[in-house]
């Protein structure tokens, strides 16, 4: 089942029970590390099937300016692989990195990324990538009040 809804800000949503659960979703393009990607925003409605003002608000850190959000993910991204790579070298041959350009190949960007708003109760933006280094669960990037809080397995988002 699918809907097509017009939001005065965000413009055109889709709300589609088998893709996306119980979400609305928008499409968009934005730059991040170099390359334009495509990039699903979720919008966690539930049954309530309507989006609030503060998940409105989240919407409009990441488009009013992308250029720092996506900075400030890849960042977030960059100091998580470098301090944890011991972590999970192990797994596969991985390199080194010593700057943030070098984590495009890392990450599988060409299957978009994923980008999670949620309710008033669960206050913060997840993002979702899939990466080479954990292609089972993914990775994660938490943020709340414009800062990030966490990065990890894509669950810490969930």
């Amino acid at each position: 089942m699918k809907e097509i809804f017009i939001h005065d800000i965000i413009g055109k949503l889709e709300w589609d029970l088998w893709n996306f659960g119980f979400d609305y979703f928008s499409t968009k393009k934005f730059e991040f590390l170099d390359e334009i990607c495509n990039v699903v925003i979720c919008f966690r409605v539930r049954d309530e099937k309507h989006i609030t003002e503060k998940q409105v608000d989240k919407y409009k850190q990441i488009v009013d300016n992308p250029k720092k959000f996506f900075d400030m993910v890849a960042q977030s991204i960059f100091d998580y692989y470098v301090t944890d790579y011991d972590d999970f070298c192990y797994l596969e041959e991985l390199p080194k990195i010593t700057t943030i350009k070098e984590l495009r190949p890392l990450l599988l960007l060409e299957k978009g990324i994923v980008i999670y708003i949620e309710r008033d109760f669960r206050d913060y933006i997840g993002v979702s990538f899939e990466c080479i280094w954990e292609e089972e669960h993914g990775l994660g990037v938490k943020i709340k009040d414009g800062k990030v809080i966490d990065v990890g397995f894509e669950d810490v988002i969930l």
